[in-house]
């Protein structure tokens, strides 16, 4: 028979120390604070600022219960004096917490996405990509947009092409690549004899 090890039952727990403090809305809001708060500032030393905190965002409660609170939740306590959050437990907490909203939202997590970048004008993210996600609905998993950037995401790489040729081939798109080494010492050599050009006419003229 396998014997489990401190760390496993410590784990162990912890999870069920978590899982029963969120069967309980009321306590697992008011913990939550708790958490929150001394995550944020690294300098309470007392349960009355606790309540004072909690009071503040309409929670009320008593100092033994704030005191039992601070048991469950591992919170420790630091040579100067202060609450501090154990980082393994709040970890705990906090993955409980995702798990029940993935659970509610029926998340589902694709692996391997391929995306698909667009410049717009900025004030046109939006309009643009909801736009996008209308005529390709088939095509287009979502999409994210801000700063005139539209990241539009598929689930597949031949849906991203198909959406990049029928995009590619809409007027009047201003489709730009990245110019190639050759082309870019095209442009320079281009350049470079036009003002060649342009200084022989003006000494001409002279």
């Amino acid at each position: 028979m396998k014997t489990k090890t401190l760390k496993e039952e410590a784990d162990n727990s912890s999870a069920l120390i978590v899982e029963r403090l969120f069967n309980v809305s009321e306590t697992s809001k008011r913990q939550n604070a708790i958490l929150k708060l001394l995550s944020a500032n690294k300098t309470v030393t007392s349960q009355s600022l606790i309540q004072a905190h909690l009071e503040n965002i309409k929670i009320y409660c008593s100092q033994s219960t704030i005191s039992r609170d601070i048991k469950d939740l591992h919170i420790e306590t630091t040579e100067e004096g202060y609450y501090k959050v154990n980082k393994d437990f709040l970890l705990s907490f906090q993955e409980h917490s995702l798990k029940m909203t993935l659970t509610e939202s029926e998340a589902t997590l694709f692996e391997d996405p391929v995306t698909y970048i667009l410049s717009v004008n900025p004030g046109y993210e939006r309009i643009t990509a909801t736009k996008l996600k209308e005529t390709y609905s088939d095509e287009i998993l979502g999409y994210v947009c801000g700063e005139g950037i539209i990241i539009l995401v598929f689930n597949d790489n031949d849906y991203k092409e198909y959406v990049e040729y029928r995009i590619k081939n809409l007027e009047p798109l201003m489709y730009k690549s990245p110019p190639t080494n050759t082309q870019a010492s095209n442009n320079e050599d281009t350049a470079t004899n036009k003002d060649a050009n342009t200084a022989k006419d003006t000494s001409l003229e002279n």
